[in-house]
This record gives structure tokens, sequence and C-alpha cells, in this order.
């Protein structure tokens, strides 16, 4: 293996490129026999503070009626969800950064509001709210349209009301999660393309063998936007938890990566490119 390593005045830390040795075998045959194989790495500086811009939540919750389904553990992928969404919120209210608001949806073949936009979570709402979440029941079929119309009005009008969403004060993020393929509702990926905000990073959560893994990552090859697959519903709070501490602590974000005399595979696309798009380097 061989590496090189830079120093950036950024928040970069190290950036190195360690170079695979040509006679090792490899399981999967990523690139062609006459090119050189290497690993991008790149460190962010440590202890990035948490950010002081205003993050709105749009969790869009798959309820459809295999959210009823039993786990190991005998509780059912609902109950987990519902436990996770509640320890987000609390999570959000002991936070140090209090400019955190959310909206929660849930879907099957019908959408239902079930916390309208909270501009922030107090004492005097966090029980309400966590009330609310767990009303949500399993029922229907799923409808992935629905839920992104519904989804991309909310964040519309959150936005628009909010004329300073368009600074680099505020950020907006959406959740989505599902466990299974579409079974009402338009099929089109591009149609369902059309239908994220642009201006909104979307995290497309998978849950199980069961969900539409192919849409999903097409979904999530739109820029800015991400896929995270669940192999256990058990699991959820750590990919969660994941995601909401990324989205505290950016290092960088709308990361541009350009190549001289080298290509980046993009495992979204499956293609080797020069000029790499990824939303956020994380601390």
């Amino acid at each position: 293996m061989a590496a090189t390593n830079t120093q950036t005045s950024t928040n970069i830390h190290t950036v190195s490129i360690e170079f695979a040795n040509d006679e090792t075998e490899r399981p999967i045959q990523v690139v062609d026999d006459d090119m050189h194989f290497g690993i991008l790495n790149i460190t962010s500086k440590p202890n990035i503070p948490v950010t002081k811009r205003h993050l709105h939540i749009e969790f869009t919750i798959d309820c459809s009626a295999s959210m009823g389904d039993q786990c190991a553990d005998g509780r059912t992928k609902m109950q987990h969800i519902i436990f996770t969404l509640e320890n987000i919120l609390r999570f959000i209210h002991d936070s140090e950064n209090k400019q955190i608001s959310i909206h929660v949806q849930a879907f099957d073949n019908n959408c239902h509001d079930i916390i309208s936009n909270v501009d922030q979570i107090s004492e005097q709402n966090i029980e309400e709210l966590i009330a609310k979440i767990k009303l949500i029941r399993p029922q229907g079929s799923t409808n992935i349209e629905g839920a992104l119309r519904t989804s991309l009005n909310s964040i519309t009008q959150y936005r628009t009301s909010r004329p300073n969403t368009n600074t680099s004060m505020h950020s907006v993020i959406q959740l989505f999660l599902t466990d299974g393929e579409i079974t009402s509702g338009c099929t089109s990926v591009e149609t369902l393309q059309s239908l994220l905000c642009t201006e909104t990073t979307n995290i497309f959560i998978g849950y199980g063998i069961d969900h539409d893994s192919v849409l999903l990552n097409k979904l999530a090859s739109v820029e800015h936007n991400d896929y995270e697959f669940i192999d256990s519903i058990e699991n959820a709070g750590l990919v969660y938890g994941e995601i909401l501490n990324d989205a505290l602590t950016k290092a960088l974000e709308h990361v541009t990566i350009t190549c001289d005399n080298c290509e980046i595979y993009d495992y979204r696309t499956k293609k080797c490119i020069s000029i790499f798009q990824t939303d956020n380097i994380m601390s």
C-alpha cells in the first residue's frame, strides 16, 4: 500500500489516498484491470462545534400495515419506531442547540399529520408531543407518492413562511423511513424524484429486505440526498442518532471533489467520474 497525505487550513484535517496492491485478489471487480484502485480518506478536525443554525426536521414515517409485523423481541416495527421517535424528541429537548423545529407525518395509502410544525420542544410540550407519537397505528397500503407530495407541500410552506430559510443560518432535512415497496400511487422514479425539494437534504431509510432498495437509491441519487439501510428495526435508533449528530456537527457541507488524472467510483450510479458531489463531511 502507498499513501499520500496533505494538511488543509479549513475544517478538513487530513486527506490521504491509499492505493491497493495490484497483486491482491479482490472479491468484486470495481475497476478495469489497467486501472489502479485506491481509497480516498478525508478526516475533519476534531471537536467541530454544534451548529448555530436553525435546523428543521421533517419526519416522514411509513405506518402501513406491514409496520405491525413482529420483530424478534416480540415488539412490532411500529413500536420500535415510536420508541425511537420518543428518544429523538427527548434528545432534541436536551440538545445544546435549541433552534430545532420538527414536523412529523405518517403515511400509508393516506398521509396523517401527527405533529404540525413545532418551533421548539420545551418542558411545556414534550409530553404532549410524545403522546401524539404514540397514537400512530399501522394500517393500509404504501403510497410513497402521496407521502412525498405531502412532505413537499409541508416543506414548501415552512420555507415560504420563514424567509431566512435561504440563508446560511437555516437548514432543512427530511428523514423518510419505509419498510416496503409501493403498493398504491405512482411508481415512476422520475415523477417521485420531481417531488423532492432540491434545497432540502432528503435521507431515505429502508428497513429490512422487503423495502425497495433500488427505488430509494435512485431517490437518494439526487444531489444532497442520501440512503441508509437498517437490517434490524431494533437498530433504528443508532441510524437516526448518527444522522442527527451529523446534521448538528457538519465540518463541511455540499462538498464537491474534483479529480485530476484519476476518477472516483460513484456508488449511486455505479460509474467512475472525475467530479464527485456529496452532501456533507462530518466531524
